[in-house]
């Protein structure tokens, strides 16, 4: 993630399975980011594919999601520490794929 001045605010290394599916990542921000966590995370899911737990390496909550179970939509959050994962709008992404140039 980079600023409007394109300075790195923030730095997100994941860790995928054979599947692309992100399993955990190293979470780096930078002096200048407003965000409180610095640290790996490991990924939950719902039964949906929806991001539902984040936890920290001692496997205590950093981040968790619901949804509602018809439409999908994200219905609350709990995220004290504020932290921003661009690749999880509105929950589903939990896939990552990175395509040969």
């Amino acid at each position: 993630m980079k600023s409007a001045g394109n300075q790195v605010l923030l730095t997100q290394d994941y860790t995928t399975d054979s599947s692309g599916n992100i399993l955990s990542m190293s979470y780096t921000p930078t002096e200048n980011f407003e965000g409180t966590y610095t640290g790996e995370l490991f990924v939950s899911y719902d039964p949906c594919g929806n991001l539902s737990l984040l936890t920290n390496a001692t496997g205590s909550p950093a981040l968790s999601a619901s949804y509602n179970s018809a439409t999908g939509i994200r219905n609350a959050i709990w995220n004290p520490d504020e932290i921003e994962i661009p690749i999880f709008i509105g929950g589903k992404g939990g896939n990552l794929t990175i395509k040969d140039p």
